[in-house]
């Protein structure tokens, strides 16, 4: 619109508005860019001291609350966690054991033990 009106009244004035866009864009664009090079926001900057920061220790002794294909929810220190396991199928109500937690994630396994009543796990 504003160079419609520009052009009313002068044709020469569309023209000069013309030139001056054609140099202001990749100007404002060069320094633009240089600009944003310059701050020290990058995304390939990793946050140090921010990680995964697991609910459960390996070694620690849980029951699985629902049945792990691989993953499911087990208890472990009275908490329920989302664990996945080592591939085979856990039944519910089954005994099992923090392998370990890397990769945002707890890796549990089945605690083979044929005596085991579920004492050492609180419900």
């Amino acid at each position: 619109m504003s160079y419609y009106l520009a052009f009313k009244e002068s044709p020469i004035a569309i023209i000069i508005l013309v030139i001056i866009n054609i140099f202001s864009l990749p100007i404002t664009l060069i320094f633009g860019v240089k600009k944003l090079r310059k701050t020290n926001a990058s995304l390939n900057e990793s946050l140090e001291g921010e990680g995964f920061v697991a609910p459960a220790q390996v070694g620690e002794i849980g029951i699985a609350l629902t049945d792990l294909r691989p993953a499911g929810t087990a208890k472990i220190r009275d908490k329920h966690i989302d664990v996945y396991s080592e591939g085979e199928y856990v039944l519910k109500g089954t005994r099992i054991k923090v392998v370990s937690t890397e990769n945002a994630g707890v890796k549990v396994a089945a605690v083979s033990d044929a005596n085991y009543d579920g004492s050492d796990v609180q419900k």
